[in-house]
């Protein structure tokens, strides 16, 4: 079967809204060297299947990811290979067994030009909705701090949302008017992972296969007779 140019499938790929949470809603991660290893497991899936992340957010017992890759068809592949990697990891350090995630993951489609942003600022509010910080970007573990720091901007696993750009004509600006968005509230609909983040016009674009949904692919023009 002929390759599927670059461009092509980035046309056709979908940007996801990747969640999951410990089983019975216990902890995943129990001090700095989990968050850290569950990271640099990050890099390195997101190396290996060219993933593009937005934002993220590590919780004690949950994830949040927001990402796009080439083909999507290996999502579950990817992200299902990448936290049975982290089970091994978290069984062998804390010594337990069983498991360790509360099912599969969920993968909410999000349409780009619209709710990708949008779900940035759920995901990344996470800490504030919990109580554990007065600013987002105070957290540690997410996208946050990178938003709002240029030093930050190169941390091996996040790529900057495209609708960045917008907040302002230079860094400062950026990074003042993005503070003051994410304190400006959320969209309440990213809490129902099965619902599809878009309009109409996108929702008719997708296909269900194997229990995920998927971007159709375009298929070739008819020949003119």
């Amino acid at each position: 079967m002929p390759r599927i140019s670059r461009e092509n499938q980035i046309e056709e790929s979908l940007t996801y809204h990747v969640y999951n949470r410990g089983n019975a809603k216990l902890e995943i991660f129990h001090d700095d060297r989990d968050y850290e290893h569950f990271l640099w497991l990050t890099k390195k899936y997101k190396q290996r299947y060219d993933l593009q992340i937005f934002h993220w957010a590590l919780m004690f017992n949950h994830f949040h990811f927001v990402l796009t890759m080439e083909d999507v068809e290996f999502l579950s592949k990817c992200i299902g290979g990448f936290l049975q990697s982290y089970v091994q990891y978290h069984h062998k350090r804390w010594k337990s067994a069983g498991t360790l995630w509360q099912g599969r993951f969920k993968s909410q489609p999000v349409q780009k030009e619209t709710y990708l942003y949008e779900c940035g600022r759920y995901i990344e509010r996470n800490p504030l909705r919990a109580g554990i910080v007065k600013y987002p970007w105070e957290y540690q573990w997410s996208s946050c701090s990178l938003y709002v720091d240029p030093e930050k901007q190169n941390d091996g696993i996040t790529t900057i949302d495209p609708m960045y750009e917008t907040f302002g004509e230079n860094s400062s600006d950026r990074i003042e008017r993005y503070k003051e968005w994410l304190m400006e509230g959320e969209e309440s609909d990213f809490k129902n992972l099965d619902s599809i983040m878009g309009d109409e016009n996108f929702k008719k674009k997708l296909l269900r296969k194997s229990g995920r949904l998927y971007m159709k692919k375009r298929g070739r023009p008819p020949i003119a007779k």
